[in-house]
């Protein structure tokens, strides 16, 4: 037992000692990123610095590429008719309460079209939030750095474009739907009043036309009072009736459809 704790302490200092005398040191980084259908990730083992000082060793880890470094963010402001209020966008309901968390109004899908016939689909980024003042956020991989046509598509308004392909050579692309008529294609939106233009409501099965297809379609749900996150639901309140059917009607009668080159 003597021998044994002489050993002991013989362990204890030397590594006292060994705590003292060495310093910080790095493991080089490693890592690197990949895409697949429009989705970048980077991964990395950091710069792990390894300090020793009496009494504790520490572990940090260095930096990281940052996500967005990676990407380039497309940075939108559009309205729904049937969600506005007049300030700002309601939120979609189903039939308990908000069918999304937050200041999310409701969801759109995003995607860009090559900017020569025919128009190719490049990418689509689906369920993107939509937040109640009008603005929504997605980002695209680097490799997407041409101009491109941005289609947007929600499941109860009309598709609309861009007035014209946008440059995506920049890490921020920004375009503003609200502020005019003609900051859609074919100025095919519709005046919300107070200088502020909005997508036009009512194409509920989302064939490109508002027409009384639609009407008909909201006319059988609200025969049964449907409830819920429905297509039918025009305005967003979580239940079918003539709200909706008179949301869309000066719509419907116009026959209006989707405005794209």
């Amino acid at each position: 037992m003597k021998k044994l704790a002489i050993l002991l302490i013989v362990l204890m200092l030397t590594c006292h000692t060994r705590a003292q005398s060495l310093s910080s040191y790095a493991i080089s980084n490693g890592g690197g990123y990949e895409s697949n259908a429009g989705s970048t990730w980077s991964y990395t083992i950091g710069e792990l610095a390894i300090d020793y000082y009496t009494g504790s060793t520490s572990l940090a880890c260095g930096f990281q590429q940052s996500f967005q470094d990676l990407m380039r963010k497309v940075m939108l402001t559009l309205l729904l008719e049937g969600l506005y209020d007049g300030a700002s966008m309601r939120k979609a309901q189903n039939a308990t309460g908000d069918q999304y968390p937050g200041n999310v109004a409701d969801r759109i899908r995003v995607s860009l079209r090559h900017p020569a016939p025919p128009f190719d689909n490049a990418l689509t980024i689906q369920e993107v939030d939509l937040k109640q003042d009008g603005t929504a956020e997605c980002v695209v991989d680097l490799n997407f750095n041409a101009s491109y046509f941005i289609v947007i598509n929600h499941r109860n308004h009309l598709e609309t474009w861009t007035p014209s392909p946008l440059d995506f050579s920049s890490n921020s692309i920004v375009h503003d739907f609200t502020l005019a008529a003609a900051n859609a294609y074919g100025s095919n939106m519709k005046d919300l009043g107070e200088g502020r233009f909005g997508f036009f409501a009512g194409d509920a099965n989302q064939d490109g036309v508002i027409n009384e297809t639609d009407i008909d379609m909201l006319t059988m749900a609200a025969n049964v009072f449907l409830t819920g996150y429905l297509d039918q639901d025009i305005n967003g309140d979580g239940a079918v009736d003539a709200l909706d059917l008179i949301l869309i009607d000066n719509n419907a009668a116009m026959a209006i459809s989707v405005a794209h080159p």
